[in-house]
């Protein structure tokens, strides 16, 4: 909580790149961090390379954490696994809006 700087401001932007889909990483920690210090509007970023269905359904878990709260809003998802976007590139890409 510490490491937040608190601000007037009540519209926040997350950016989330490839570090969500880690399992070594806590969800359910990160979830009560932005929960408790970001109140108002948030809008999330959240992308990731596809590297297989286990790993993108925690992008997919932290949203639905979300879509529960006011004024959820899905904005954009896009999958594209290799051979559907550039090459043998990838990507998991959500978009969304929640009021805290």
């Amino acid at each position: 909580n510490e490491d937040f700087i608190k601000s007037k401001t009540n519209t926040h932007i997350h950016l989330f790149s490839n570090i969500l889909d880690i399992d070594e990483f806590s969800l359910t920690a990160l979830l009560q961090l932005v929960e408790s210090n970001f109140p108002g509007d948030n809008y999330f970023i959240c992308v990731s390379p596809y590297i297989n269905d286990t790993r993108t359904s925690r992008l997919d878990a932290f949203v639905k954490f979300f879509s529960k709260k006011k004024d959820f809003e899905k904005i954009n998802t896009i999958d594209n696994r290799p051979g559907q976007w550039k090459g043998t590139w990838t990507r998991v890409v959500r978009v969304f809006k929640a009021s805290l």
